[in-house]
């Protein structure tokens, strides 16, 4: 018995030897991109929860100033009808190629910023709602494949109200 415990004391120590280690989990490369990767006409659609779905459509295009972002959902309303929604931001260029101020009407929320972080485009925007609370809006878009990716959080007075992802695939107009 003594010999099979002391064959055993040399044996495992060799054979876990031989075992190559465990590898950490290697984080996906960030790719780098620019607001041209982003230009172009976009449909998918949106989900939220399990249960709702809209059609969506985005419009990322170049202006004189810097570039436009134009959105529209379409969605089945609790009647029976239809609700479409549509939004428009526009952004100037600044002397950093990844950040752009917002051009916005008096009347519209207030954005805060674009900026081109690796392979994101991020928007915020805020505005006071009608509880006299901050209100943001976080638009984080991604080129994934042949797919843009938004991922949207809605935050009041810094918790999060609402969150939704939607899958694009580019098109011709």
């Amino acid at each position: 018995m003594r010999a099979v415990v002391v064959r055993l004391l040399l044996i495992v120590p060799f054979l876990a030897a031989c075992v190559p280690a465990a590898e950490e989990p290697r984080p996906l490369p960030v790719v780098e991109a620019s607001i041209e990767d982003f230009y172009g006409y976009w449909q998918g659609a949106t989900t939220e929860g399990s249960d709702q779905s809209r059609a969506a459509f985005v419009l990322v295009e170049p202006t004189e100033q810097g570039f436009r972002i134009t959105w529209r959902n379409v969605s089945a309303s609790g009647d029976g009808g239809v609700v479409q929604r549509e939004s428009e931001l526009r952004f100037a260029s600044t002397e950093d190629p990844n950040r752009w101020t917002a051009l916005q009407p008096p009347d519209s929320p207030i954005a805060i910023s674009a900026e081109m972080v690796d392979d994101t485009l991020h928007i915020r925007l805020a505005a006071t709602n009608e509880d006299g609370l901050l209100e943001e809006q976080i638009y984080d878009r991604r080129i994934v494949g042949n797919f843009l990716v938004l991922d949207y959080r809605r935050l009041v007075d810094g918790e999060e109200r609402r969150q939704l992802e939607a899958r694009y695939v580019r098109t011709d107009i």
